[in-house]
């Protein structure tokens, strides 16, 4: 739209595609911040990513596969569009 990536951070928030907006509409379970950007710290956030994996993944781990594809089935078919931001 603007030709550039100048705008990203504008365009996400309008678009409501950014993490936090994710998260609100049920899309995004868990937000590993970026202290300030993982580009700038990239093997301090890929440890961060890697522990919260570790949290999160002996729960998933203790659903049979059946009861998982359920959970996420009816996850997705939860998930309402967010309201677009004021104009």
């Amino acid at each position: 739209m603007h030709g550039d990536t100048n705008h990203a951070a504008e365009m996400a928030e309008s678009q409501r595609i950014g993490a936090v907006a994710l998260q609100d509409a049920g899309i995004v379970d868990w937000i590993v911040p970026e202290l300030p950007d993982a580009a700038a710290e990239p093997a301090e956030f890929s440890r961060r990513v890697g522990r919260t994996i570790e949290q999160l993944l002996p729960e998933l781990r203790a659903l049979d596969a059946g009861e998982r594809l359920r959970r996420r089935r009816e996850r997705y078919r939860s998930i309402t569009r967010p309201a677009s931001p004021a104009a």
